[in-house]
């Protein structure tokens, strides 16, 4: 058979929902503060990423910089022009 369930009664019910209403304030603020902090790291981490990438492109550029014009000419025309390699 089913349970039977009893409405527990409370002296205090202007108490009871004051806490209650109280509690789910600080509970709210509490996850504002959380997501608030996840939404800086994650600034943070898409700049640290930012100057990583930029850095990296400028190690490829001063690669390429230093190579041989002819495999200059070649990067530039597969990469940039985008020629198959049998055009190049």
């Amino acid at each position: 058979m089913a349970e039977k369930r009893r409405i527990t009664f409370y002296n205090n019910l202007k108490s009871y929902v004051l806490r209650c209403v109280k509690n789910e304030c600080l509970n709210r603020l509490k996850h504002h503060v959380v997501k608030q902090n996840f939404a800086q790291l994650e600034h943070g981490r898409s700049e640290l990423y930012q100057i990583e990438t930029n850095n990296l492109k400028e190690q490829i550029l001063r690669f390429i910089n230093d190579l041989p014009e002819k495999q200059k000419m070649v990067i530039h025309l597969k990469d940039v022009e985008e020629y198959d390699i049998s055009e190049v």
